[in-house]
């Protein structure tokens, strides 16, 4: 058991003569060799002791939970009395609950053993439910029969499938059969139910061997997916279905933001489709209809721009990429590329010279951030005042100005730009 966790928050509760325990992941993930700073304490003083002895950290307060939170040090801490929890009426959120004075009571309302293990500084790990050797299997196991515990509530069945794709571990065999034929619950929760359990799955290791193993772990959750699944393309530079397509091009992006984008880039070709003379088909404005998808989900402005812009098509030209860098910033420019080449990889090899123009790309991006030419017309050598023009002209001369420098056709210096403007009739 690894010793980074902090001890005297136990001892603290511990001097008042109640009793404290670590529980649940950061148990797991210690016993695992992963670092967390979300640690969760389970004990038996009750919410108004806790609040007077926690005073100074301003915690959040959870009455009806019997709970509290706050940070301390370099941890975010969850500190919530023993407790038994009754009628899942909505399969997601307890009607009842009752305070004990039980710890094992506690952990039979826990989801799964790995996370229904306690610690305590001067006892070790305590084990009620078989927790240690479920992780030593490496296997995700209910505390309770999985009908039960699933029906309680049906994030659980995508909090399983999660927990397996992050951390490499089996679903126990039950339990993964009763998912299996009772995931198609989990779409009656709502978007705001299930999404931070989805971000975390879309980040996890093994995202893509779920999805394409068992496509219904996305698609009872994303519809417009389920619509993908058999969504034939018909075109030479894709060897993919949209859904099959969608799912690699996430598996060659890191980060929240580059998985959704990469999860909703293409969708708008389900609505788009025409059939040219060829008898290939195009999707013309598609990731416009993407975007309105997208807004479904996700309410980011950055995701919308992105989606919007993946599919434009950039000449090699160290101006126009100039250009491009002026419009959207460098750091934009740089994510649009890296899209780029995750989308291409993820097609047939006809559009492997598409990744080689990514490379090219960022060669251009690399210039100008050594270089950092003038990119706006706060950059130039002068301003609108200096210019011998009428003041309703000063905006377009500057513009036409950036433009000419940019194309290296005039250096950026204050005489040759005035010199430049004399000669033009205006």
């Amino acid at each position: 058991m690894r010793k980074w966790l902090p001890n005297d928050i136990i001892y603290r509760i511990n001097a008042y003569d109640f009793e404290a325990y670590f529980v649940g992941g950061c148990i797991r993930d210690s016993l695992i060799g992963r670092d967390t700073s979300d640690v969760d304490i389970t004990t038996n003083m009750p919410l108004t002791k806790m609040r007077e002895l926690f005073k100074n950290y301003k915690p959040v307060i959870f009455e009806d939970f019997g709970s509290i939170a706050f940070h301390y040090e370099n941890f975010q801490i969850q500190i919530t009395q023993f407790r038994q929890e009754f009628e899942y009426i909505d399969h997601r959120h307890p009607q009842r609950i009752d305070f004990v004075e039980d710890v094992k009571l506690d952990l039979l309302r826990r989801d799964f053993t790995m996370n229904a293990l306690l610690y305590h500084p001067d006892e070790g790990v305590i084990d009620y439910v078989g927790g240690l050797q479920d992780i030593e299997r490496r296997l995700i196991k209910p505390v309770r029969k999985p009908s039960l515990l699933f029906e309680e509530d049906y994030l659980r069945m995508l909090r399983a499938v999660r927990f397996s794709s992050e951390l490499g571990f089996e679903i126990e065999s039950e339990a993964f059969s009763f998912i299996e034929q009772n995931y198609f619950k989990v779409s009656e929760l709502s978007w705001a139910q299930l999404q931070s359990e989805f971000y975390k799955f879309l980040v996890s290791k093994k995202f893509k061997d779920w999805a394409l193993k068992h496509p219904f772990v996305i698609t009872e959750i994303i519809p417009e997916m389920k619509e993908a699944f058999n969504f034939d393309q018909n075109n030479p530079y894709h060897k993919y279905s949209l859904y099959e397509h969608t799912v690699h091009v996430i598996d060659h992006l890191n980060g929240l933001d580059n998985r959704l984008i990469a999860l909703f880039h293409d969708l708008g070709k389900l609505y788009t489709q025409i059939q040219k003379e060829d008898g290939r088909f195009s999707y013309p404005h598609h990731s416009e209809v993407s975007v309105e998808i997208a807004r479904k989900y996700v309410n980011d402005d950055y995701i919308f721009k992105m989606i919007k812009l993946h599919d434009l098509s950039i000449p090699m030209s160290y101006y126009r990429i100039k250009k491009l860098v002026s419009e959207h910033g460098l750091s934009f420019m740089r994510n649009l590329i890296e899209f780029k080449r995750a989308d291409n990889l993820a097609k047939s090899d006809k559009a492997l010279y598409q990744v080689e123009k990514c490379n090219q790309y960022d060669l251009y991006l690399d210039r100008i951030e050594r270089e950092r030419p003038v990119l706006k017309v706060s950059d130039l050598a002068i301003s609108g005042d200096e210019l011998d023009v009428k003041p309703n002209q000063r905006g377009k001369v500057l513009r036409d100005l950036l433009d000419l420098v940019m194309q290296d056709k005039i250096e950026n210096r204050k005489e040759v730009l005035k010199e430049e403007v004399a000669s033009w009739d205006l």
